[in-house]
């Protein structure tokens, strides 16, 4: 099952922007994928001068194709994205900006728009990354949103192709209480069968990305959580020592959008890939003598 074929890591020569490079070159050798790095630039200089700059260490640099754009930031990371039709973004959250403040949320507005602007997988590493070199284990939380389907089908993916045990966790807010969920069923522990099949229905959902035999095989562990949904997988990806968060999510990081995802920047230390949900797909009825 090949996941990744194309993986793109933009570099502007700051220690952040460098610091998921082992990241990104471990998952291309664990997928057999090329690695390629762009960085922008006013003008071309030559492959060796360029790594150099970049801060790519020595043993590295045979395993990297270099891309060199006449651009700015931003447009160089999508033009070269399109070119090489990339199926993974790996990237720093913050560049050469420096320490981002509170308002710039965590993320450099580099990194931002080019996050809004791809419906292409983003392996973001947090201010507060910490390499963990190999990968064991991955967390997925699931919600039942269209975002989860998404994310789930591949996070079942990803786990397999790098062999790591996967944790699904569903968080149930501790303001629901358990009547909304039993109130058509009879037996006394019915709350938990009822999340019980939820969250099978929701593995389920992801075949249409993997086989059933898939899931069984990657999904090590289903946990039902009751509390607030970041405390909650906070814990539980540090019960399950998750080096891989994968979360789907809409695509904006707007004022008052995606507040859950702002979180996980700013408090995780292992990298998020973030999935984007695709649009959910619509009809157009005709009548009238069409139909006659």
């Amino acid at each position: 099952m090949t996941t990744f074929s194309s993986i793109l890591l933009p570099l502007d020569g700051s220690d952040n922007a460098v610091q998921p490079l082992r990241t990104a070159a471990w998952i291309a050798g664990q997928l057999n994928s090329r690695l390629h790095l762009v960085t922008a630039t006013r003008e071309p200089e030559s492959p060796a001068n360029a790594l150099e700059r970049l801060k790519v260490p020595t043993e590295l640099r045979s395993r990297v194709v270099l891309h060199q754009q006449l651009s700015y930031a931003e447009a160089a990371i999508l033009q070269t994205m399109e070119e090489l039709h990339t199926d993974l973004l790996v990237i720093s959250a913050r560049g050469e900006g420096g320490a981002a403040s509170a308002s710039e949320l965590r993320v450099g507005h580099v990194v931002r728009a080019v996050l809004e602007q791809t419906n292409v997988p983003v392996l973001l590493a947090p201010p507060n990354f910490v390499e963990r070199l190999p990968m064991r284990s991955a967390l997925v939380p699931v919600s039942g949103e269209q975002e989860t389907d998404e994310a789930l089908g591949l996070a079942v993916q990803v786990a397999d192709c790098l062999q790591l045990r996967l944790n699904v966790a569903h968080v149930v807010s501790p303001d629901i209480g358990e009547a909304d969920y039993t109130s058509e069923l009879q037996y006394s522990d019915a709350a938990h069968h009822e999340f019980a099949g939820r969250l099978h229905d929701l593995l389920l959902r992801a075949s249409h990305r993997c086989s059933p035999e898939d899931i069984d095989r990657v999904v090590e562990n289903v946990c039902l959580c009751r509390g607030k949904v970041l405390d909650e997988l906070l814990r539980m990806a540090e019960r399950t020592a998750a080096d891989l968060l994968i979360i789907g999510w809409h695509g904006k990081l707007a004022e008052g959008r995606a507040e859950l995802i702002k979180q996980f920047i700013g408090e995780l230390t292992c990298p998020i890939l973030l999935t984007r949900s695709r649009p959910a797909a619509y009809f157009h009825l005709n009548v009238g003598e069409e139909l006659e």
